[in-house]
C-alpha cells in the first residue's frame, strides 16, 4: 500500500492508501480470503455513495477499522482509521469503524470531483 496518514499523539489515526500490490482491486482481496479465510474473518460488505467497500476490523491493530473501496475494477483504496487512547474522537468515540465510514465518504466525493 502507497499512501498518506495523519496523526497526533493520543489522537485517532486517519490513513488512505493505494493498493500497488496484490491484492490489487476488491476480486482480488476475495480471491485472497479463500487462501487464508481467518485473514479477513469478520468482514462485511456495503456500499458508500453507489461504490463497493469491504469493512473490516484488523485484530493485528486494535482499535482499528479498515475500508477496502472498490474504486475500479482494477482498483482499491484503503481508508484505516484507528482511535488511540481512552477518549477516542469526539465524533465517534471509539467507534472506529464510523470514522472510517466518514472518511470513506469524503474520499469518495472528492473523487468523483475529480
Amino acid at each position: 500500500m502507497l499512501g498518506c496518514a495523519w496523526s497526533a499523539p493520543s489522537k485517532p489515526t486517519l490513513g488512505i492508501y493505494q493498493a500497488v500490490a496484490k491484492p490489487n482491486n476488491l476480486a482480488e482481496l476475495f480471491e485472497s480470503t479463500n487462501d487464508d479465510p481467518q485473514r479477513y474473518s469478520g468482514w462485511r460488505e456495503l456500499s458508500i455513495d453507489g461504490i463497493p467497500v469491504v469493512e473490516y476490523v484488523p485484530q493485528y491493530l486494535p482499535g482499528a477499522c479498515d475500508q477496502y473501496l472498490g474504486i475500479t475494477d482494477t482498483e482499491m483504496l484503503l481508508v484505516e482509521y484507528v482511535v488511540n487512547g481512552p477518549n477516542g474522537s469526539q465524533y465517534w468515540g471509539n467507534d472506529s469503524c464510523a470514522g472510517a465510514r466518514k472518511a470513506a465518504e469524503f474520499v469518495i466525493a472528492n473523487l468523483r470531483r475529480a
